[in-house]
């Protein structure tokens, strides 16, 4: 893992990681806690998690739920 060098409350309090399916087979996006002084320093979680931690959910990449959109997204620059 890179060197993360946030405090909580002074940068991004998470990096985005990227996409799991939970069992309900719906998507849910993955974070790693960046902000060093919080306990959770290092650990994956989701954006419900990071809310309920009370930490900065960072802007998600790509939302849309299927390859086309993902594609079409990429093309218009989105």
């Amino acid at each position: 893992m890179g060197e993360h060098k946030y405090r909580v409350g002074s940068g991004p309090d998470a990096i985005f990681m990227g996409w799991e399916r939970n069992l309900e087979g719906t998507r849910q996006a993955l974070f790693t806690i960046s902000a060093v002084e919080h306990p959770f320093y290092g650990s994956v979680v989701s954006e419900r998690t990071l809310s309920n931690l009370n930490l900065q959910v960072p802007r998600i990449p790509f939302r849309e739920s299927n390859v086309n959109e993902f594609r079409s997204s990429i093309k218009n620059g989105k």
